[in-house]
């Protein structure tokens, strides 16, 4: 309060806070006036403790993520999306590995069209499934990817709604099961 002017937070207790600036006279006085900050402080802990639980949560979420591209990474599955057409929209880089095909080759594409025909195990019944936006499982179908290799896949998958129950397309799993699928046929003829 000695100098010409000054500024300093005091609390009194009670969640209660005020911002006091002091300015001396020309006559050799001090006038001070309060400026209640209660609300301000009351706002500034809340942001603090939502950014702290916002940082624990991307932290989660970082964690998350590097643990499911390692899983991706050495999976010999792989992950795919399908919007509301059924058109491929998204295959995790285990695709490639387990199909030697591009990505870029099969998404915007149907599974329809990436298929062998004819080539369906019980392809009534998953049609069926997927007009009626229903889960399905262990679905085995032959793949046109490489007319020179017979070539067979199972896939698994659940349909996705939005907030309003609008469907939004599927997401799901599938590998290629060739090496089991050719020798069960060879099993069964045998």
């Amino acid at each position: 309060l000695r100098r010409k002017g000054s500024q300093f937070d005091l609390h009194l207790g009670n969640d209660r806070f005020y911002k006091i600036f002091s300015h001396r006279t020309q006559e050799g006085g001090v006038v001070c006036f309060g400026v209640d900050i209660s609300d301000l402080m009351a706002q500034e802990r809340w942001l603090e403790r939502t950014n702290d639980r916002l940082r624990a949560a991307i932290k989660e979420r970082d964690t998350a993520e590097a643990r499911f591209a390692d899983v991706a990474d050495i999976a010999t599955e792989w992950f795919w999306e399908q919007d509301a057409e059924m058109r491929i929209t998204y295959l995790s880089p285990g695709f490639e590995k387990a199909t030697g095909t591009p990505r870029e080759n099969v998404i915007g594409h149907t599974r329809a069209e990436i298929m062998h025909e004819g080539a369906y195990m019980n392809y009534e019944e998953h049609l069926h499934q997927m007009q009626a936006h229903e889960p399905f499982h262990n679905v085995v179908y032959r793949s046109n990817l490489n007319e020179a290799q017979e070539t067979w896949f199972r896939t698994s998958g659940k349909p996705v709604f939005d907030e309003a129950g609008v469907f939004t397309g599927y997401i799901g799993t599938a590998a290629n099961v060739t090496e089991f699928y050719v020798a069960l046929q060879k099993a069964k003829r045998a």
